[in-house]
């Protein structure tokens, strides 16, 4: 989760910035968006499912965000332990997918 919160992981606009990545735009998408912390929690298409379970676990519907607003979402995390668990696990499947398809892309594993 930390790396979703800091924007210091797997997000091709951090990894283009240290030239781990050949681009900052979001592989997992067909939007042509910087891949952010912001763009991956908020807008980008591959996550829409994770994205989707995570505001129902919030009590928001997709309408309910709309612009997505990343306080909403980070204000209702911290309203109890149901809420920071879904965006624990948000934060765990989501990464854990961008780091095997990054590996897969230096061709490590």
């Amino acid at each position: 989760m930390t790396q979703l919160l800091s924007g210091h992981g797997c997000f091709n606009e951090f990894l283009y910035k240290i030239d781990r990545a050949p681009s900052p735009v979001c592989a997992h998408c067909a939007s042509r968006k910087r891949d952010s912390a912001d763009h991956t929690l908020l807008e980008c298409r591959a996550w829409f499912w994770h994205r989707y379970n995570l505001y129902d676990s919030l009590g928001f519907e997709l309408g309910d965000i709309d612009p997505p607003d990343l306080g909403k979402i980070l204000g209702a995390m911290l309203g109890g332990r149901r809420q920071w668990s879904a965006m624990h696990l948000f934060a765990e499947k989501v990464m854990l997918a961008k780091e095997q398809a990054e590996r897969k892309r230096q061709g490590i594993g």
